[in-house]
């Protein structure tokens, strides 16, 4: 009975560790969750602001209907989406998210032509974000 107390114990003692490793791991990521929300809002704020730098109390005070500033924040909004794009495409696999979308992805020939297909499809999908945030 000892033998089997004493193993009893130690996996007892094993899943508690893993349960910790497990909750501090879920810890982290709910962090990073928070971290990148923080960032993309930063991200999208900041690119309509930047203009503010450029022109100064111009564009504060211009009517946000008008054609220019339209513009502009179409601009702003597009390149923040591909900088955004570009930053999660190295945080999450856009190959999983294009497959689980219904599209098929060819195999790739090497490392590079994997890099390439994972710009081009981050690219392809800031497009499509884009036209349908500015219809």
């Amino acid at each position: 009975k000892t033998k089997q107390h004493q193993q009893h114990q130690q996996t007892k003692k094993k899943n508690k560790q893993r349960r910790k490793r497990k909750r501090k791991k879920e810890r982290r990521r709910a962090m990073d969750n928070v971290l990148s929300v923080f960032f993309i809002s930063v991200v999208f704020v900041g690119s309509l602001y930047v203009w503010a730098l450029i022109d100064g109390k111009k564009y504060l005070t211009a009517n946000r209907n008008h054609p220019s500033i339209i513009k502009r924040r179409a601009i702003s909004a597009t390149l923040a989406t591909l900088t955004l794009l570009v930053y999660f495409s190295w945080y999450i696999d856009v190959s999983s998210i294009v497959v689980a979308l219904g599209f098929s992805l060819p195999e790739p020939v090497s490392e590079d032509a994997s890099l390439l297909t994972h710009i081009a499809l981050s690219a392809l999908s800031g497009i499509v974000l884009t036209l349908f945030l500015f219809p």
